[in-house]
């Protein structure tokens, strides 16, 4: 064989295979660049991902605690413990009233609203002084024992569940008359506004049972009038029985400290619960109880449950016969003046 063609076949097989790996060289460098861009691609749009979800998540806590913040700035109003030993005002009530029984307020015109055990007549209060700013007569004599007022409308309760209904801004109406189906044998003397249910509460010091209906014992039952419809529940919104006041005052009172005979006073006065007034304070959302028998305050939520029981000092609550509050949650306690003073204290 030509040795010189050999040599030529050489070079130019040389020349193929050193074009072929250029070829492929630069093919592999053109796929590592596409890997490279596609790469880079990726972690440009995994990074604009994670900015915007920062962004996302900062504007959230941005706005968060803005709300927070907000939320920071509303008055939030706590729960204030009346302290029954200190009495921030006595007011000294004039001769007409020293039976006075029912107490109601007026938020708006800032007065006390009161009923006189015998008169029918609504007495409107200076609550500084305790002065008769006004006097509405709206029925003759009777038995007088709560009142309330709702709205622009007056409620006043007689002993035998009965009502009377007039305007307080109309002192020349005549007062509608409502009967429910108490009577005297409840011998009612507790009226007040219960308003998440739009109706009058009325609490028995006697009989808690109505006619021609199931019979409960050693129990002090509380009926619901309904505004709306101007009818009486016959099925008490709660009750409250002699054990479970007593059971109350012997477990969950703390009376480790007395001696035994105060306990054993306590406990008998708590057996003696005789509503005679109520108050709903809605502050509290809390059904107060007023027993002028054994000088109770008894605390319930709306179903009845006890919360607290006051022994209020006998020596300035000699006859507790009226309760309510403002709607900021004072406190006014009404007390017979047993042919004396009557007074009005207020917490």
């Amino acid at each position: 064989m030509n040795y010189s063609y050999l040599v030529v076949v050489s070079l130019l097989l040389s020349c193929t295979n050193t074009k072929k790996e250029s070829e492929v060289e630069v093919a592999a460098n053109a796929h590592n660049e596409n890997q490279e861009v596609v790469l880079t691609d990726s972690l440009i749009q995994e990074d604009s991902l994670m900015q915007k979800a920062n962004i996302e998540l900062v504007d959230s806590l941005k706005q968060k605690a803005s709300i927070e913040l907000e939320d920071s700035l509303i008055p939030v109003v706590k729960k204030k413990e009346i302290d029954f030993q200190q009495i921030s005002k006595t007011l000294i009530l004039p001769p007409e009233l020293v039976e006075i029984s029912g107490l109601s307020y007026d938020n708006k015109s800032n007065q006390i609203l009161a009923v006189n055990d015998e008169k029918g007549y609504l007495y409107v209060l200076d609550p500084e002084n305790g002065k008769v700013v006004n006097k509405v007569k709206f029925g003759r004599k009777g038995d007088y024992e709560g009142i309330e007022l709702v709205d622009s409308l007056v409620y006043v309760l007689k002993s035998n569940g009965d009502l009377y209904q007039f305007h307080i801004d109309d002192s020349n109406q005549k007062a509608d008359y409502i009967n429910t189906p108490l009577n005297l044998t409840n011998d009612v003397e507790g009226l007040c506004y219960f308003d998440s249910e739009h109706a009058l509460i009325l609490a028995c010091k006697g009989s808690p049972n109505l006619k021609h209906h199931p019979k409960q014992k050693k129990v002090k039952a509380f009926y619901s009038f309904d505004l709306a419809s101007q009818t009486l529940d016959t099925i008490p919104l709660f009750t409250i029985a002699d054990k479970q006041l007593k059971d109350f005052v012997e477990n969950k009172l703390d009376l480790k400290n007395l001696p035994s005979y105060k306990v054993k006073e306590y406990t008998s006065r708590a057996a003696k619960l005789s509503p005679s007034a109520i108050s709903w304070n809605k502050s509290e959302n809390s059904f107060y109880i007023l027993s002028s028998v054994g000088r109770l305050l008894v605390v319930v939520d709306r179903n009845g449950n006890i919360k607290h029981v006051e022994f209020l000092d006998r020596n300035i609550h000699y006859q507790p016969e009226g309760i309510t509050f403002t709607d900021s949650g004072k406190l006014f306690i009404s007390n017979e003046g047993r042919k004396l003073t009557a007074k009005i204290f207020i917490y």
